[in-house]
C-alpha cells in the first residue's frame, strides 16, 4: 500500500469571531461530501491535527478581522499507485462543496503548500485538464456480489464487464460501447442497474431515453455535476426522439467531446466516458441518425428468454418474497405457460405467484380458462 497523503488549507476570511462548534460542523460536513462511498473505498479525507482547524487575525490584504484555515489531509489507501488524476479530481471536487453556503463558504488555497488554482470547466473560458473532472471508477474484488439475483446472463454480464475493464486499462482511450439487446424482460435493464450499483453511483449517469432532452443531458454533463461520470447509462436507447441523442454521437466517438453553441455560450467539454445501452427493437435504433448512433456500439451483447430452469430459480426466488410462498405453485405454473406459448417472464411470474395454491387445486387453470383472450 503507498503511502501518500496531501496536506490541504481552506481558509475563510471574517469580519468577526466565529464559532468553534459551528466550524467543527464545517469540517465534518465538507469531509463527508468528498468521502462519498465510491471515493473511500480508496481515499480518505479528514482533519489533519487535533482540531483540524485554526485562526489568526487578519491582514489589510485579508479584508477580514479574522482568517480561519481549515487543515485537511487527503490519505491514499487503495491498493497499488493512484492514477495521477484521482487526487486532482477530489481536489476539484473538495474546491467546489467547500465553497457551498451549507458549508461555511470556504475556499481551497494550498495544497502540499503551493497554490491551488482551479481549473475551468468550460473550454470557453479555459482550457480543460483533460485528467480532471471525472469520477474514479475501480472494480471492486468483489463485484459479482451486485448480479447475485440474476439467473443464466453470467456471458453477457461478463461481455459488459469486458468493456469496461479495456476503458479502465486503456486510461479511456479505448471506448467499446455495450448495446444489451434482446425481447423486453430479459434482463437488460437489471444488468445495467447492477453495473452502476457495482460502480458506484458517483462514476454512473442514467438517462431514460424515453424522456430525455439534449439541453438537459448537456447540461446535467457540464454544468450540475461535480465530477463528470465515467459510465453512462441509456434505458431504451431507440424510444427517444431521434433529435435529443445526436449530440451523442460526439460523446460516443473518437472525439470524446460535446460542443454546443448558443446564442449566449458556447460549451466545449470532454467526455471520456462509455456508454450501456439498452435496447428492444434493434431495428428501429439502426434507422436513427442513418445508422450513425447504432455504429456507436461496438459491443452488441443480446438476451434471450430464460430456460425454464432459469425460469425455475427465478419463480423460487420471488416465491420466497411472499408470506407463505409455496414453490410447489413452479411446476403447474410452468406448464400452462408452455402449453399456452407465454414466454414472457413478467407474464410468467405474475401467473405463478397471483395463482398461489390454485396451482395446487386446479382453480387457477379453471378462472384462466374463462378469463383468456379470445382466439382471433
Amino acid at each position: 500500500m503507498s503511502d501518500i497523503t496531501h496536506e490541504i488549507m481552506l481558509v475563510k476570511p471574517a469580519k468577526r469571531r466565529l464559532d468553534a462548534d459551528s466550524i467543527d460542523g464545517n469540517v465534518r460536513t465538507i469531509t463527508a461530501a468528498v468521502n462519498t462511498p465510491r471515493i473511500a473505498a480508496r481515499w480518505n479525507l479528514d482533519k489533519d491535527g487535533e482540531r483540524g482547524w485554526r485562526q489568526r487575525p487578519g491582514r489589510a490584504q485579508d479584508n477580514a478581522a479574522w482568517v480561519y484555515e481549515m487543515l485537511l489531509a487527503l490519505t491514499f489507501k487503495g491498493e497499488g499507485e493512484p492514477a495521477a488524476h484521482e487526487a486532482r479530481g477530489i481536489l476539484r471536487d473538495l474546491h467546489m462543496r467547500a465553497a457551498q453556503n451549507n458549508h461555511g463558504k470556504w475556499t481551497l488555497a494550498t495544497v502540499d503548500g503551493d497554490e491551488y488554482v482551479p481549473l475551468a470547466r468550460n473550454a470557453a473560458v479555459g482550457a480543460l485538464d483533460p485528467d480532471v473532472g471525472y469520477a474514479p471508477v475501480h472494480i471492486p474484488p468483489d463485484w459479482r456480489k451486485n448480479f447475485s439475483h440474476l439467473y443464466g446472463l453470467g456471458p453477457q454480464i461478463q461481455l459488459v464487464m469486458d468493456s469496461i475493464k479495456t476503458a479502465i486499462d486503456s486510461d479511456w482511450e479505448l471506448r467499446y460501447h455495450a448495446l444489451l439487446a434482446g425481447d423486453p424482460a430479459c434482463g437488460k435493464s437489471d444488468v445495467a442497474e447492477s453495473f452502476a450499483r457495482a460502480l458506484g453511483w458517483e462514476a454512473v449517469m442514467r438517462f431514460d431515453a424515453t424522456c430525455m432532452t439534449a439541453a438537459g443531458a448537456i447540461k446535467e454533463l457540464t454544468e450540475e455535476r461535480l465530477l463528470k461520470p465515467r459510465i453512462i447509462v441509456i434505458e431504451e436507447i431507440e424510444k427517444a426522439v431521434s433529435e435529443s441523442l445526436l449530440f451523442l454521437l460526439g460523446v460516443l466517438d473518437l472525439r470524446a467531446a460535446i460542443n454546443k453553441v448558443t446564442a449566449n455560450a458556447k460549451t466545449q467539454a470532454q467526455t471520456k466516458m462509455l456508454a450501456i445501452a439498452t435496447a428492444n427493437d434493434i431495428r428501429l435504433l439502426e434507422s436513427m441518425a442513418a445508422g450513425a448512433l447504432y455504429s456507436r456500439f461496438s459491443n452488441e451483447v443480446w438476451f434471450k428468454r430464460p430456460t425454464r430452469e432459469v425460469m425455475e430459480r427465478i419463480l423460487a426466488r420471488d416465491i420466497a418474497k411472499v408470506r407463505g410462498g409455496d414453490v410447489r405453485w413452479i411446476k403447474p405454473a410452468l406448464d400452462y405457460c408452455e402449453e399456452m406459448k407465454i414466454t414472457d417472464p413478467r407474464k410468467v411470474g405474475s401467473l405463478c405467484i397471483t395463482g398461489g395454491d390454485g396451482w395446487l387445486t386446479g382453480e387457477r387453470r379453471e378462472l384462466l380458462a374463462v378469463t383468456a383472450r379470445p382466439a382471433a
